[in-house]
């Protein structure tokens, strides 16, 4: 009951799939003559949000906030059903299209943002293998158009917090999952993935390391271990 109660007033970030559950109501009339198969007299149809958007019905039930971002796939009817139930909790909603587009666009979101990870945890390698400053360099990234919010999360979280792999809280086999799921849909296409499976392969050699466990930002220790450099502040 105290965890129940500790819900009141906290906000509470909710990660997952957004859901359209369906549920048809009505009286079951007879069995089919063909098909042990009940047929029922309708009655009506309710949707309500299922998945993430559950969980985050939830918080709200206990007397939390949630905060949810969601990439919605649905028909425009059923989607201007959803909406108002997703608004309640919802600070961004995307309609990415007919049903599926929504884990489609998950898929390829998450693909962009393992790439920037990879790619930064090899440029960082590079840097500190020439003898560049990861200072100025992060000086430099930071001004320009180069900048993103996980570049801040690997990089500036490790230079401020002296060593600090955890401002991008996710881990690596996790990440090594996403990009399993990413490599396999774009096969299914087909359509060229090239650095996809790259990206892919980076993760899994840091899972082979040992660094599954660990944040995606150990992308970093990973590239130490394997050019015998080192990168991260420690001490």
């Amino acid at each position: 009951m105290s965890l129940i109660d500790g819900f009141g007033g906290r906000r509470v970030l909710v990660v997952g799939d957004l859901i359209a559950d369906e549920f048809i109501y009505g009286d079951v009339h007879r069995v089919s003559r063909e098909a042990p198969v009940l047929i029922l007299k309708y009655d009506a149809t309710e949707i309500v949000a299922g998945g993430a958007g559950n969980a985050a019905n939830n918080v709200a039930a206990l007397g939390g906030t949630a905060a949810l971002a969601g990439m919605v796939g649905a028909d425009d009817a059923t989607f201007a059903e959803l909406k108002p139930v997703l608004a309640a909790f919802c600070e961004n909603i995307i309609h990415a299209g007919p049903a599926g587009h929504g884990i489609v666009l998950k898929l390829i979101n998450n693909f962009i943002a393992q790439a920037i990870a990879t790619a930064t945890a090899e440029a960082l390698a590079a840097a500190a293998k020439a003898g560049l400053s990861i200072r100025k360099l992060h000086e430099l990234i930071s001004a320009g158009a180069v900048n993103s919010g996980i570049f801040q999360m690997m990089v500036g979280k490790m230079l401020e917090g002296n060593g600090d792999l955890t401002g991008l809280k996710f881990t690596l086999v996790n990440a090594m999952k996403d990009m399993r799921y990413y490599t396999h849909f774009a096969e299914s296409l087909p359509v060229s993935a090239i650095i996809g499976e790259a990206v892919h392969q980076s993760l899994v050699n840091a899972n082979l390391m040992g660094f599954g466990d660990k944040y995606v930002a150990s992308l970093i220790e990973a590239q130490e271990k394997l050019n015998g450099i080192r990168i991260v502040p420690r001490g």
